[in-house]
């Protein structure tokens, strides 16, 4: 039995020691990194860039669905 899990997951993992600091680095990775990604990143659009190149931007939290909204569903 592989504990594995599936090879095509998205993972996230924070990459810098944690606390305070100038910078921190968040990892994603997986089949679904960029549309996740493109969703809180403030910054260019990440669905129209190259494989493996770096951008500067802000992560922010994700749109938050009405009660309205919600419901529909």
């Amino acid at each position: 039995m592989n504990n594995l899990g599936d090879l095509r997951d998205t993972v996230v993992a924070l990459a810098t020691a944690p606390g305070v600091s100038a910078i921190g680095v968040i990892r994603l990775s997986g089949t679904d990194a960029v549309v996740i990604a493109d969703k809180i990143f403030k910054g260019k659009n990440l669905l129209h860039q190259p494989s493996h190149t770096i951008h500067f931007g802000h992560i922010t939290s994700p749109p938050t669905l009405s009660k309205r909204e919600r419901s529909k569903r």
